[in-house]
């Protein structure tokens, strides 16, 4: 007895499935064929392919390169202006882009509350909390570090909204200025 379900557990493991006995087992070989028989069917039955004489070819040919040179421009200037929309500049921070907050889905009140408290950020004194919300602890703006490189000032900025996400970024001086923040 004892073999016998040893032998039904590794079936299981090994197959993933346990035989009933030999009459499912008929049922199985005994429905097999017929599904390929239908895929054969469905193989014979498909229609072989247009004969397109050798004129025809050549017209079509001659046609399809300048259109597919026209839109692969078409798709470079696409790509192009996508780029220049992604990237607003090096002096820019886009709260709403993916870099920092544009897999949460947040507010239009939530992302104007977000920025004042990153452009605060810039000024307050490292690990000074700048609130964005009227909760206490709800949504909060820090500078975590700042260091000095090249002349300028680099700061990392840590956004955390309570229950929803957090992001942090590295914001710095381009000329002494601190970067502009939209929510774009």
């Amino acid at each position: 007895m004892r073999l016998k379900w040893l032998g039904v557990l590794i079936t299981v493991l090994l197959f993933g499935c346990a035989s009933n006995g030999p009459k499912e087992d008929e049922q199985a070989a005994e429905e097999a064929p017929a599904v390929e028989e239908v895929a054969q069917v469905d193989v014979a039955a498909a229609d072989p392919e247009p004969e397109v004489s050798a004129p025809a070819e050549e017209a079509v040919a001659e046609s399809e390169p300048a259109v597919e040179a026209e839109s692969a421009d078409a798709e470079v200037v696409a790509l192009d202006e996508e780029v220049v929309a992604a990237d607003p500049g090096p002096n820019v921070v886009n709260l709403s882009s993916a870099g920092w907050l544009g897999g949460l889905n947040l507010s239009q009140e939530q992302l104007a509350a977000i920025k004042k408290a990153v452009e605060k950020s810039f000024v307050l004194k490292i690990d000074q909390i700048a609130p964005c919300s009227e909760d206490r602890l709800g949504c909060e703006v820090r500078a975590a570090r700042e260091w000095v490189y090249d002349g300028e000032r680099h700061r990392n900025i840590v956004v955390n909204v309570h229950t929803v996400g957090h992001a942090s970024n590295t914001v710095y001086q381009i000329n002494g200025e601190w970067p502009q923040v939209v929510t774009q």
